[in-house]
């Protein structure tokens, strides 16, 4: 949940210096957004949302039906307007996305289509994402099991912060060869990262 509102925040505080100075109602609705007059926010800026005029105003939506703040929670909806602000330009929301799918939130769980999502963060350099692709690979979640692959996303996450991700990165470590290792360890660079082929698709049991 903390990580949640972390996100809101960040959004609403980037969203209303980008349009802090816009001509129309949706400078109203940001500046509603950040002093948390969330129901005032949601009234302004859903219009704009539905039109699909504006991704930042369908990326606040989508938190905003998230979070339940303004309006009753709803997860499918969030979703609904989380992708189609990525598809207008806010590519940071590759990764709530991903995780969506994978947690089977406001949508049936769905782990191809997290891991297209995940690797569309990842290749952003999102520490989350890249250390959930380290699991996928790991646990055959959705892709085969590649003991390489999961050392080389827990090593990038572990490099861009994330603590679990180190973690795992050691264990996984201890049941590897030093040649496996050798070869996670030299895809573990953020520019071959960011060229990243999608997952093998797991196959059939």
């Amino acid at each position: 949940m903390l990580e949640i509102l972390l996100f809101t925040l960040l959004i609403a505080l980037a969203i209303f210096a980008i349009f802090a100075l816009l001509p129309d109602d949706r400078a109203r609705g940001f500046a509603a957004l950040r002093r948390e007059e969330y129901a005032r926010a949601f009234s302004i800026l859903k219009p704009y949302a539905d039109r699909r005029q504006d991704a930042s105003a369908q990326a606040a939506i989508g938190l905003l039906y998230h979070t339940g703040r303004g309006v009753d929670p709803d997860a499918r909806t969030a979703l609904r307007y989380y992708e189609q602000a990525y598809e207008g330009g806010i590519d940071r929301l590759a990764a709530m996305i991903g995780k969506m799918y994978l947690q089977g939130e406001g949508a049936r769980i769905d782990e191809k289509r997290a891991l297209e999502w995940l690797m569309k963060a990842a290749r952003r350099e999102h520490p989350e994402a890249m250390r959930l692709l380290g699991d996928a690979y790991s646990d055959a979640n959705g892709t085969l099991q590649d003991f390489v692959q999961a050392h080389r996303w827990y090593n990038l996450a572990a490099a861009a912060g994330d603590k679990v991700a180190k973690t795992r990165l050691k264990r996984l470590s201890e049941q590897m060869t030093p040649e496996q290792i050798k070869s996670a360890q030299a895809l573990a660079k953020p520019e071959a990262a960011r060229s990243a082929p999608e997952a093998a698709a797991k196959r059939p049991e």
